[in-house]
């Protein structure tokens, strides 16, 4: 068919599917996008300098792109309706956004904007509430953040970044479907300028140890009854684990420049202080194991 053609029918398919309220075709049409995703970005992203003028190529390239940012990943921020009807569709596109991250994060050369790559990471934030999507919502997070850094390291976009994932991480959710959204966020966190950088991390780990604080309070004398609570804290000092791991693999700072992770740990120390030191959390494995990470 070759990939314009191909793109064509899928393209129609997703259309009409929108036209007609069809949720289970629009669905089909962006489970056939997800699952072809890795020739679709070896034909936008792959091709050999040599081959890139020829018209073919150029042309299979135009397709994929502009599919791409037309299509899907330009339509998320606000969704379009069809793109969020439902859990199944949510799952879906979150699923999709994941598996082309790296397409995002080629920029303007496939012609992935800013725009797309906030947007995408707003949409999956989205998903993040459903709970048949949030699992791969959050992976997706993960993904656009770890590809697209260098767009996303700016301080009006990590401000509101970091407000959003900290907000969808504050939940009852199961810990490891939070950890990717705070390991997403601490990566641009890192990848800010310096100046920027280590007052950002501060700020990520500080609300990060609030809610370790507010876990700790409600520890009881008694460990054997402990149950759901040290769970509750266990997982919240695994969110903040994960901050400081993605944070401490910044270098390069200016000679007397903070480091993000120092800043970030000086904005804990007081609630991990408080953990280490506390009879009750030392009788909790768990808590132990996490306070170690």
């Amino acid at each position: 068919l070759g990939a314009g053609r191909f793109l064509a029918i899928v393209g129609g398919a997703l259309e009409e599917g929108e036209r007609a309220g069809d949720w289970q075709q629009v669905e089909a049409a962006v489970y056939v996008v997800r699952t072809s995703a890795s020739v679709l970005k070896q034909c936008a992203m792959s091709a050999r300098p040599s081959e890139a003028g020829a018209p073919g190529v150029a042309a299979a390239r135009a397709a994929v792109n502009g599919f791409l940012g037309g299509g899907v990943l330009g339509r998320l921020n606000p969704p379009a309706p069809a793109l969020a009807s439902n859990a199944l569709i949510v799952t879906q596109v979150a699923r999709l956004v994941g598996e082309y991250a790296p397409w995002l994060g080629n920029g303007e050369s496939v012609g992935a904007t800013r725009e797309m790559c906030v947007g995408s990471l707003h949409y999956v934030i989205e998903g993040l509430k459903v709970p048949q999507a949030r699992a791969h919502a959050a992976v997706a997070f993960q993904k656009v953040c770890a590809r697209c850094t260098g767009v996303l390291a700016a301080g009006d976009i990590v401000v509101g970044l970091v407000g959003a994932g900290l907000a969808a991480v504050a939940t009852d959710a199961p810990v490891e479907d939070r950890v990717p959204v705070v390991e997403g966020l601490a990566r641009v966190v890192a990848a800010l300028p310096h100046a920027e950088a280590a007052p950002a991390a501060a700020n990520l780990a500080g609300a990060l140890a609030a809610r370790v604080a507010q876990a700790a309070k409600q520890l009881p004398s008694d460990p054997t009854g402990a149950g759901m609570v040290a769970e509750a804290l266990a997982g919240e000092l695994e969110l903040l684990a994960a901050a400081l791991r993605f944070l401490e693999q910044r270098t390069g700072a200016p000679p007397g420049t903070p480091h993000p992770a120092m800043s970030a740990l000086e904005a804990a120390w007081a609630a991990l202080n408080e953990v280490s030191n506390s009879p009750a959390s030392k009788a909790l494995p768990k808590v132990l194991g996490a306070l170690c990470s």
